[in-house]
C-alpha cells in the first residue's frame, strides 16, 4: 500500500492496523493530538516548523512544505531497526523498517511548514508516524552547511516491541 493524503486525511491507516487483528495497540486522535501538543509546547505560536525526513518521508512526504534543505543530523543514524507486519511484511513473517536510532549521524532532508500549514500538516504526519507509537517525536539539529536548524525527527521508540535491538 502507498499511502496517500487522503489515507491519512479518512484515518484508513489506522483501520487498516486495527482490521489486522494482531492486537497492536493504535493510538485514539486524543493521544495523538496530545503527543502533538506536548511536541509543540516550546515551539513560537504562528511559527514555522521544520521536519527531518531520513526514510519514506524522502519519497513520499504527503504534506504540504514551502522549502526543503539537505541537513545532517548527528547523535543519531538510520538502521532497519523496527518489525512491521503490513507494508514490507505479513503477521507471520514482519519485514524491517527504518529508524532513527542513537548514535552516529544521518544525512536527510529538512522540510519547512508554513506556519498557516502546521495545524492541517501535522496531524497527518501524526497520524502517519505516531500511529502505533513506535516512534517518539524528539526535536534535533540539523545542519545543513550553512546554518543550524531545529527540526522534528520521528525517532525509534527502544520500549516498543516492535523495535529490534542489535540483530
Amino acid at each position: 500500500m502507498s499511502l496517500t493524503r487522503s489515507d491519512l486525511e479518512a484515518r484508513r491507516l489506522q483501520q487498516i492496523i486495527l482490521q489486522s487483528g494482531r492486537g497492536v495497540n493504535v493510538l485514539s486522535e486524543a493521544q495523538l493530538q496530545e503527543s502533538l501538543s506536548a511536541t509543540l509546547k516550546h515551539q513560537k505560536p504562528d511559527s514555522d516548523v521544520w521536519l527531518f525526513a531520513y526514510g519514506s518521508l524522502l519519497w513520499n512526504p504527503i504534506f504540504n512544505f514551502v522549502e526543503q534543505r539537505v541537513g545532517t543530523i548527528h547523535g543519531w543514524h538510520r538502521r532497519f531497526c523496527l518489525w512491521v507486519p503490513q507494508g514490507r511484511g505479513t503477521p507471520d513473517n514482519p519485514g524491517l523498517v527504518l529508524g532513527l536510532d542513537r548514535g552516529g549521524s544521518c544525512r536527510g532532508i529538512a522540510y519547512r511548514i508554513a506556519a498557516t500549514d502546521v495545524s492541517l500538516e501535522l496531524p497527518l504526519l501524526w497520524r502517519r508516524e505516531m500511529v502505533v507509537g513506535c516512534y517518539i517525536p524528539h526535536w534535533v539539529s540539523v545542519f545543513d552547511g550553512t546554518q543550524k536548524l531545529e527540526a522534528i525527527a520521528f525517532v525509534i521508540n527502544r520500549r516498543h516491541r516492535a523495535y529490534v535491538g542489535n540483530i
